[in-house]
């Protein structure tokens, strides 16, 4: 089974501008396919794996993202979102 991970954390900044730098860094920079994209949620394809991202807004928002086969990516876009 290909390895999968969930990493999440608190950030400040809004939704909109979170998804908006997924888009750029997701299909943009990396080529992933963008088959689901909304003001919480955003879901990458790639080849083999995929990259689930969802933002909970509850005071602060809390931030995950899920990634199979594109882990390292998924802890640079995490590092990139404040």
């Amino acid at each position: 089974m290909n390895p999968l991970i969930r990493i999440s954390k608190k950030i400040k900044c809004k939704s909109e501008e979170v998804m908006e730098k997924a888009v750029k860094y997701f299909s943009k920079e990396l080529g992933l396919k963008v088959t689901d994209l909304s003001r919480c949620c955003a879901y990458f394809e790639g080849s083999e794996g995929y990259v689930r991202i969802t933002i909970a807004e509850n005071g602060e928002s809390d931030l995950e993202v899920e990634s199979r086969e594109w882990e390292y990516q998924a802890k640079e876009f995490l590092n990139r979102v404040s």
